[in-house]
């Protein structure tokens, strides 16, 4: 409970807070929501107006006749607000300076009070305020009624404070909201107590969850947040930010800002939507795709697009087209025409991209998001078609009844871009422009209308496509995260990145004059030949990290293609080797080493790269993959299969295991089986293994005999088909399960099977599936698969093995 003499203190300072309040409803002539707040205000007023007279009889008589000059306005908007904020606020701000005293510091926090008379706290480390030193309720009053919708059931809130805010959210929505607070600090949730606010929201609406570790709180908010199926609202305080770890800091800045920008851009939503409305051809899906033609190229308008004019020239009419808005005037100019432009943004600063060119657009389609700036839309002379991405109210219920126009959007128009290629069953997508950086201290191409400050903000530095580094800034980062996002998403499409010098995009292989290293040497021993060429492609690949969000039967040509190098390419190998250990990257040293060792074929060599697997400090997840890369070359009798292998493959996995089992800590379902339910775990859906023939005929077996089996797909290679958290149809009983429903038609049966997500192995997902095959606890578990899922079920009960 707050301390008594705050309560007394505050009473005067909530009153400034009421009194704005009633000045904001006077303004918009709500004097139903004033008359009744007035009520109670009016009798804090006079109470202070008493108090007052015993200690200062002369100020107390001019507060009390400007309460009533106040009183008499109140049917004057104008003259109202005029006396609130000019003559009798400014009365009660002198009336709480007797209050003002309180100034205490304890460790690295200072408390004291602000001019309102509510206490403000001070990070004397990072010399920042967590609140406002003039009336931190009132301005979090403000933030609450800016940010917070109706439609939230819940908020998550990073970042407590002395509590202004989660107590302001919790007044804005009535007292219907459920509050969640991660706080990283225990001495802040007791001084919230104490000194703030805090325990004016009922403690069945507050709910505090404190960990000293940042970044396991902040996991922890994630998968909260991701296993929570009502809406929610999410607020990120600045001081929480500037209490981030590395690990963490660009996660939450990302979720920081995607939150804020969703509330900013609320009512240019509206007004873009409806006056869009009629405007649009029809929607994306009813656009004929572009016939015969699966090669593409995104155009954005960073500074490599002046190296690239000729070649999009080139391949008019080869290739598809696709340019951001921000291009448009640009190509217009240079003679190419697009087949297709398309527009995001919802701000009023895009129509000079289509100012005075409006005529020129009539035969190139148009791809809309349907709250994108009117303006624009109202200027295009050429179709226009919607597509559905952005999470405003309306759209949202369209989206509901239009799955195939849904688009995910990351913030920039290069990720609709990139969506549409997708869509439209690209086997190549080429990016042009995308710099994601200011290469040259530039922003834009020449002859682009820039609607940003030239003078960018750059706090990064992040790796290049030229092998060197590129200045960029938080936004960009944000984009980049996202783009590789849906890269990693599709992997069955190659993609190639034509900036010779912007921001290397994980999931894309640099354009032919580079390749992120040292690319005269490549040309001068691969002579020409590509499948040369596609060897040392592997290996640049591998150097420059790129390998994680590209395609394994990709990675796996490139290994093919190693075999055919020469001995100077060997060489050359072994040169990059060291320049990997030289620059630190860990990862692309052993995927060399694992070049190196297939084009040796010697047990030593095989043996070398186990070691360092085992030495080279790799996550868990990396681990993994180069086990399983390692293990199917042994499969397919790439290496020397020998005892001394086998030991250290066995080595390998256990360290995997290991480092899986400290982060998941899960009891089992206990003793009774459920006898009519068996899992089958396998490392593929489709083929024709006789692992899996084995498997499918068991599954049709118990069907007909009216027993429930479920596959779990455990393969990282198939791109995740759903949602994790549906309730299952498989187990016969009422408990929420993790599991999604697909079906395999298998000989005329159908098989339930669940899809383990692309990103497995994660801890994460692993847990979640792991936690629903032990609750559920089935009669038996039978694994075709080596991998960590299997593994791990192995700790808690026995797996039959096929």
């Amino acid at each position: 409970m707050a301390e008594d003499f705050i309560e007394e203190i505050y009473k005067s300072a909530d009153l400034i807070c009421a009194l704005r309040q009633c000045g904001e409803y006077i303004k918009v002539r709500d004097y139903t929501e004033f008359s009744k707040l007035w009520r109670t205000t009016a009798n804090v007023l006079t109470e202070i107006i008493n108090s007052y007279i015993e200690t200062n009889r002369e100020k107390a008589m001019e507060m009390y006749k400007k309460s009533q000059a106040f009183t008499g306005a109140t049917d004057n908007i104008y003259t109202a607000g005029d006396v609130l904020d000019n003559e009798l606020i400014p009365e009660i701000y002198e009336y709480n300076k007797q209050f003002c005293g309180i100034d205490v510091t304890e460790g690295k926090w200072r408390i004291h009070s602000s001019r309102s008379g509510f206490l403000t706290i001070y990070n004397t480390e990072t010399e920042r305020y967590l609140h406002s030193i003039d009336n931190p309720l009132w301005d979090e009053i403000v933030r609450a009624r800016y940010y917070y919708r109706g439609v939230y059931d819940k908020a998550y809130i990073l970042g407590l404070g002395l509590g202004y805010f989660p107590y302001a959210l919790w007044k804005e929505s009535k007292g219907s909201a459920e509050i969640y607070v991660y706080e990283n600090n225990k001495e802040l949730v007791d001084y919230a107590r104490l000194y703030g606010v805090l325990d004016r929201i009922p403690d069945d609406k507050l709910h505090i969850i404190v960990n000293e570790n940042v970044d396991e709180l902040v996991i922890s908010f994630l998968e909260q947040r991701k296993n929570d199926e009502t809406e929610e609202f999410v607020y990120v305080s600045d001081g929480f930010v500037n209490e981030l770890t590395d690990n963490t800091v660009q996660i939450v800045s990302t979720l920081k800002s995607e939150a804020e920008t969703e509330c900013n851009f609320e009512k240019p939503y509206e007004i873009n939507y409806y006056r869009n409305k009629r405007k649009f051809t029809g929607y994306f899906s009813e656009l004929e795709p572009q016939a015969g033609k699966d090669e593409y190229i995104i155009v954005a308008a960073g500074p490599s697009l002046d190296d690239k004019i000729e070649y999009l020239k080139d391949n008019i009419g080869k290739k598809v087209i696709i340019a951001v808005n921000t291009v448009l005037r640009r190509l217009l100019k240079e003679g190419i025409k697009p087949n297709f432009v398309c527009v995001l943004d919802p701000t009023d600063g895009i129509y000079a991209h289509i100012k005075g060119i409006g005529e020129d657009t009539r035969d190139i389609p148009l791809i809309a998001e349907s709250t994108t700036y009117w303006g624009y839309i109202d200027a295009y002379r050429g179709p226009i078609y919607k597509v559905l991405g952005s999470g405003y109210g309306p759209v949202r219920d369209e989206a509901a009844v239009r799955p195939d126009d849904v688009f995910y959007l990351g913030g920039t128009v290069t990720s609709l871009a990139l969506e549409i290629a997708i869509k439209n069953n690209a086997k190549q997508i080429e990016f042009v422009g995308l710099d994601l950086g200011t290469p040259g201290n530039k922003l834009y191409a020449g002859n682009i209308v820039e609607t940003e400050n030239n003078d960018y903000n750059k706090h990064y530095t992040v790796p290049a496509t030229d092998g060197g580094v590129v200045d960029t800034a938080d936004t960009y980062l944000i984009f980049k995260e996202f783009i590789e996002g849906q890269i990693s998403n599709n992997p069955q499409i190659a993609y190639v990145n034509l900036s010779e010098h912007g921001s290397h995009i994980l999931g894309t292989v640099c354009g032919p004059w580079k390749n992120c290293i040292k690319i005269d040497e490549i040309y001068e021993a691969a002579a020409g030949s590509d499948d040369i060429y596609k060897g040392l492609l592997c290996v640049a690949t591998a150097l420059s990290d790129i390998y994680v969000g590209m395609d394994l039967d990709i990675r796996d040509d490139y290994f093919a293609a190693a075999n055919e190098l020469s001995a100077e390419a060997v060489n050359l190998l072994n040169k990059w080797r060291a320049y990997a250990e030289e620059i630190g990257s860990v990862r692309g040293g052993v995927y060399i080493d694992s070049v190196l060792s297939e084009l040796k074929a010697s047990t030593k060599n095989t043996l070398k790269l186990l070691d360092d697997v085992i030495r080279a400090g790799l996550s868990k997840e990396e681990l993994y993959f180069v086990y399983a890369q390692v293990r199917e070359k042994i499969s397919l009798g790439k290496y020397v299969t020998d005892a001394m292998v086998s030991d250290k493959m066995a080595e390998i996995k256990d360290t995997i295991t290991n480092l899986y089992r400290k982060e998941i800590n899960i009891s089992d379902g206990g003793s009774n089986a459920n006898k009519n339910l068996y899992y089958y775990i396998v490392p593929e859906i489709v083929g024709a293994s006789d692992k899996l023939l084995i498997i499918k005929n068991d599954c049709k077996r118990h069907i007909a005999t009216k027993r429930n089996v479920l596959l779990i797909n455990s393969s990282e290679k198939i791109p995740f088909k759903g949602t994790v958290r549906l309730f299952n149809s498989i187990v016969k009983n009422d408990e929420e399960e993790y599991f999604s429903k697909e079906t395999i038609n298998y000989e005329g049966v159908s098989i339930p099977y669940f899809q383990c997500e692309a990103i497995m192995p994660d801890a994460g997902n692993i847990k979640i599936v792991l936690e629903s095959i032990l609750k559920s606890n089935p009669d038996k578990v039978i694994s075709a698969d080596d991998g960590p899922l299997t593994w791990l079920i192995q700790n808690y009960r026995e797996v039959e093995i096929v």
